[in-house]
């Protein structure tokens, strides 16, 4: 059965807390850079506590690149209302983020909608998640189902 996408952010958040970040990082892929040069990318997901539930960052996967170990971009915006149906995010694909439009969307990752989001000065994009995506994000959690379930049963014995 497939997650929602509250399910997907909350099980993402839990995951942030529990389990090491090289583990719950996802998808490598390469893009090209703001400075024109190719960086390896990953993705890292947890929770946002209103509007659109899943948080996306894009971190560098690459110990040599000055970016390691801290977010290269945050993908998504968190806007209420969104209108997002489930399977959607809110993506911010202006400034920082512009160069990665085209490489997230032709790798299949997901589909853009076509729908479009006025927040302030910006114009945010709702796109779908694919299976291709939405499988890696579930295999990175995969755990995370097991690990609620054993912290209830611990609460429970207290």
């Amino acid at each position: 059965m497939k997650s929602s996408i509250q399910d997907l952010a909350t099980r993402a958040q839990l995951a942030r807390s529990t389990v090491p970040f090289e583990k719950r990082t996802f998808l490598k892929f390469t893009a090209p850079g703001l400075n024109g040069q190719d960086v390896t990318l990953v993705f890292e997901a947890s929770s946002y506590r209103c509007g659109a539930p899943l948080h996306l960052q894009l971190w560098s996967n690459d110990p040599e690149e000055p970016c390691f170990w801290s977010p290269y971009v945050t993908l998504t915006k968190s806007a209420e209302p969104s209108d997002c149906q489930d399977g959607e995010i809110v993506v911010k694909t202006s400034d920082e983020n512009a160069h990665l439009r085209d490489a997230l969307l032709t790798r299949g990752f997901f589909e853009d909608t076509g729908r479009r989001l006025r927040s302030g000065y910006s114009v945010l994009e709702i796109w779908a998640m694919t299976d291709l995506f939405t499988a890696a994000l579930e295999e990175v959690l995969g755990g995370q189902k097991s690990v609620k379930k054993a912290k209830e049963k611990a609460g429970a014995l207290t």
